[in-house]
């Protein structure tokens, strides 16, 4: 709930001391012009040089003059204050005993129960991977490779011929020869989990090479920890592990390994060079068959091993040469990390990458921009988690992979579906909710280069993932991993996917309310606050009083009671807007931008006890606890007003007039109500009394509605409703490029230091028979404006009411007030907007044509109220009938004015507002007309005014000072400011 606070304290010179002494020089000018102190004058002062006249003998001065630049003036900081302008209950954040009453949003409502019967595996087999080369030109260099030379029976008779032609002799019959696999092949296959990525390509080549070749003679040997290590062994249905021993010498080994070129220490690198220098000795050939490209290759190895480099662009071929490494820090694998980014990019929307999946996406692109050296570099990225099964990214890495797939996607839509359909395909066989997971990713990535076949899939992947989300707080004991889960799969997701589909909040939302709000935490701006707030679920704490308040010149904070100190150094920490006694254990800051953005935080209340909240001009924020929604705005001093403060009573301003009275104006802040919504706040010359109807003396009702203030006054049986118009500043007349404006009408400020009542109808024919005895108007009817008075007669009709009714003191509106009641603060042609037609106001229907009626127009009076009002609760101030001012007509003036009151003397009086029979664009807001005080014509009618009864809270008389100078301190003159904290 909320409190409005009182008293004051009463200023002098020594209190700014004090204030000096507690907020510092650099506030004192703000706090000075809070309390109502100005700086006196400073005396000009005229510097008179004597003349610098040459001697004859035309020598120059000897001195030279340097004249410093006058530094430019210090701005001064702006006065502010912070007030509540709209105060209702929280949709948001009710009382915590309701916190659970939010209504679920729509998905959540119609979302089917879950049955976990049906979340089960696919049937599908996994896709087969992809061969780093083809087996069609893998096949023949192995047969190359592992093969030996065998001398046969047959003669080779192309020799014997060849060597008899040349005149030779036989010394022996020479033998054909052929080709064949090699009798004996002992086969090294290191497995270490660096490169479990080509744990399925070992498989395939073993499988295929036993296959062709045959088992005979073949001894397939895993490595178990280093190389020239104990080895296992397949015996029949035995596994045998002993220690690895070189073969006999002409025997060939065939080896499937890395060579240790992927660790990142060294020594199994090391290990290799012993094993290749054993088997040299050993007189054995050794060809090693290794998934790396060739920049990764050392020269030691290569004078050791023939080394074939395994990838689809190698030439298949022992590498004879590399270059020496330089002396660069990174590996290869670390410089082919930047290439390897592009292919993670493309791979991010999936879950897990298997490596069948990593090897398909390479084989997509060029291969002039990835190869083998890239997919091991993205395997072993930083930036992911490599398993048995395949890799995952990182949490806090995928925002940025998943940005680049959009911005490739963009520039290669078709690359980017392949890639799709390809992450869809290899995930055919997985769970139906990673299915569902990646799905609602693509979407977000693909966006409108997404296959059109998809959506329909996806849109039913949305409704399987509500239904889990609706399962994990409606079946948690069927199902008690699903909200771990569902957490986990949080986690997964980027800002775009969380955004686009709010059961993703609800996830995020449950999980902050279980682990608890222990500091701020921000809420997106894009969100669904209300799913958000309806999946939180949090605790209560010890009931606690907060105090949201001001404090200096433009801080806003919120702490609790007990840090609230009520003195410090004689004074209050600052001015309270509003109280609280709540127990929730947080509160929901809305902040409002200038363009409309809103940003959401929440901040517990049981952990910290002081909150400070800063504003720029335009903005506002939206600070829900407790049940309770309060708009808090900024401010800076209106042109009315000469002091603003903000005291325990409240926020308040004071205005003078031309006269140099000067009133105080209390500002009475918005206040909501079941049925009626918003009621807006005002500035009003009484203060601010809880449960106070502040009905004014001449009043026979008054109260609040959603225009602001009101006053019925009763004359005669009849009531005339009146709206308070509290001081303001506008500009009067209209802007050079507004439709139909004439050039009489240029604009300039106004302001008018003093609120004052406007009947919210032009005077009826009632209320004029009420009074007068008699009817002038030519269109008879109780509720139809009273016409055909000039206004003399008006003069008279307001004399015999003030007369019968000496408490109404009632009269005509000023030009400026009309106007200003007119606008409500829009610039406009009318306060309704640029354009008029006649279902907005009473007038011609055509905009300057006066040889003819627009179809639907009325060409005569209409009742009041036919119209709508204005945002201020005023009816028909455009069209129906001419209103008298009290003003004799002048021209303009070109500079501000203050409560301007029209001239002194002149013949013509003042009209404003248009009528039934005048076209749109004499009924614009601006728009003046003028003609004698004795005309009575059926178009014109009148509005009644009254001013304020508040007596001035001092006098500024000629030659006195302002408050703050030294005679205003002995004269004793108070005020309401700083002293009460600001």
């Amino acid at each position: 709930m909320m409190h409005a606070y009182q008293s004051a304290k009463r200023l002098n010179r020594a209190d700014l001391l004090r204030a000096l002494k507690q907020l510092g020089g650099d506030a004192l000018d703000t706090v000075a012009e809070y309390s109502g102190y100005v700086a006196p004058p400073r005396k000009k002062v005229q510097l008179i040089l004597p003349s610098l006249v040459q001697d004859q003998s035309n020598k120059p001065f000897p001195h030279k003059i340097t004249i410093e630049p006058i530094p430019a003036p210090q701005k001064k900081t702006q006065a502010v204050y912070y007030a509540i302008t709209e105060r209702k209950g929280s949709s948001l954040l009710p009382e915590p005993a309701s916190i659970n009453a939010l209504p679920k949003p729509r998905w959540y409502q119609e979302a089917k129960r879950l049955n976990p019967a049906a979340m089960h595996r696919p049937s599908d087999q996994p896709p087969y991977k992809e061969p780093l080369v083809p087996w069609s030109r893998l096949w023949p260099v192995l047969r190359s490779l592992l093969s030996e030379t065998k001398v046969t029976r047959q003669p080779d008779m192309p020799r014997i011929i060849k060597t008899m032609a040349n005149g030779l002799l036989l010394q022996k019959i020479p033998r054909r020869t052929r080709r064949r696999w090699a009798a004996s092949v002992q086969v090294l296959v290191d497995r270490p989990q660096r490169t479990h990525l080509f744990n399925r390509d070992y498989n395939q080549v073993l499988h295929q090479l036993e296959k062709l070749r045959g088992g005979t003679g073949l001894v397939i040997q895993k490595i178990l920890q280093r190389p020239g290590g104990n080895v296992q062994i397949v015996q029949g249905k035995a596994i045998v592990n002993k220690q690895w021993k070189a073969p006999v010498a002409g025997n060939t080994v065939f080896v499937l390994s890395d060579l240790g070129l992927l660790d990142r220490t060294g020594m199994a690198l090391r290990s290799w060079l012993r094993v290749g220098n054993l088997l040299r000795q050993a007189g054995c050939r050794t060809v090693a068959l290794v998934p790396v490209p060739e920049r990764y290759l050392a020269p030691d190895l290569i004078g050791l091993f023939d080394c074939v480099c395994w990838d689809r662009n190698s030439q298949l071929s022992p590498v004879r040469y590399v270059p020496p490494p330089d002396n660069s820090v990174e590996t290869p694998m670390q410089k082919d990390a930047g290439g390897a980014k592009q292919l993670l990019a493309w791979l991010s929307p999936a879950k897990l990458v298997e490596p069948a999946l990593l090897r398909a996406i390479r084989h997509c692109l060029p291969l002039s921009e990835v190869d083998i050296g890239h997919e091991l570099a993205a395997w072993h990225h930083e930036n992911v988690v490599p398993t048995p099964l395949g890799f995952y990214y990182k949490p806090d890495t995928l925002k940025e992979y998943r940005q680049q797939f959009m911005s490739m996607a963009q520039e290669n839509p078709e690359l980017a579906r392949i890639i799709s359909r390809m992450i869809r395909r290899y995930h055919r066989h997985v769970f139906q909710t990673q299915r569902d997971e990646e799905l609602l990713i693509l979407e977000q990535l693909m966006k409108e280069n997404l296959d059109a076949d998809d959506r329909e899939e996806i849109e039913s992947a949305r409704l399987a993932m509500c239904e889990l989300i609706k399962a994990s707080i409606e079946q948690k004991q069927e199902i008690p991993t699903l909200p771990s889960f569902l957490e986990n799969l949080l986690d997964r997701q980027h800002d775009e996917v969380l955004s686009k589909n709010s059961c993703y909040q609800a996830i995020w939302a449950s999980r902050l309310g279980k682990q608890g709000i222990n500091s701020e935490v921000v809420i997106p701006d894009d969100w669904d606050m209300q799913t958000v707030m309806s999946f939180l679920e949090t605790e209560t704490s010890k009931q606690q009083t907060f105090i949201l308040y001001q404090q200096g010149v433009r801080e806003l904070k919120l702490t609790t009671s007990d840090r609230f100190q009520e003195e410090t150094d004689g004074f209050r920490l600052g001015s309270v807007l509003a109280e609280f006694v709540t127990s929730s254990s947080c509160m929901l800051r809305q902040h409002v931008g200038a363009l409309g953005a809103s940003s959401n935080t929440l901040l517990p209340l049981s952990k910290i006890d002081q909150y400070e909240f800063t504003l720029d001009e335009q903005e506002k924020q939206k600070l829900h606890i407790d049940g309770e929604e309060l708009t808090v705005e900024r401010f800076t001093k209106p042109d009315w007003a000469i002091l603003i403060a903000n005291t325990t009573g409240g926020l308040n301003a004071e205005s003078m007039d031309n006269k140099g009275n000067v009133y105080r104006w209390y500002w009475h802040p918005p206040e909501w109500r079941d049925g009626e919504g918003m009621l807006p706040g005002f500035w009003f010359y009484l203060p601010v009394y809880e449960g106070a109807a502040h009905k004014p003396d001449w009043a026979t009702n008054a109260g609040r509605d959603q225009y602001g203030f009101y006053a019925d006054a009763e004359v005669s049986g009849v009531i005339q409703r009146f709206r308070w118009i509290e001081p303001n500043n506008f500009m009067m007349g209209s802007p050079a490029n507004e439709a139909g404006r004439y050039d009489w009408e240029h604009q300039h400020p106004v302001i008018l230091t003093q609120g004052y009542w406007l009947a919210e109808t032009v005077c009826t024919q009632e209320l004029w028979q009420a009074v007068m005895r008699k009817n002038p108007s030519s269109f008879k009817r109780e509720q139809l404006p009273v016409e055909s008075v000039s206004w003399e007669d008006v003069q008279n009709f307001l004399k015999q009411l003030n007369n019968s009714h000496p408490q109404l003191q009632l009269r005509l509106p000023t030009e400026a007030e009309w106007e200003n009641a007119c606008r409500t603060g829009t610039e406009s042609a009318f306060h309704f907007g640029s354009d008029i037609a006649l279902d907005k106001a009473n007038y011609r229907g055509t905009w300057d044509d006066y040889d003819n009626w627009g179809e639907g127009a009325l060409q005569q009076t209409a009742a009041v109220r036919s119209y709508a009002s204005n945002a201020w609760g005023l009816y028909e101030m455009h069209g129906n009938v001419w209103e008298w001012c009290q003003d004799r007509y002048d021209e303009y003036p070109a500079e501000r004015v203050i409560d301007p009151q029209g001239p002194e003397s002149g013949a013509y009086r003042v009209l404003r507002g248009g009528s039934w029979i005048d076209g749109g664009r004499d009924c614009r807001s601006a728009y003046r007309y003028y003609d004698d005080p004795s005309l009575r014509s059926r178009r014109i009618g009148f509005r009644l005014a009254r001013g304020h009864e508040l007596k001035p809270s001092r006098v500024l008389g000629a030659g006195q000072q302002p408050i703050g100078s030294r005679a205003g301190d002995k004269r004793g003159m108070d005020c309401e400011g700083i002293g009460d904290g600001v």
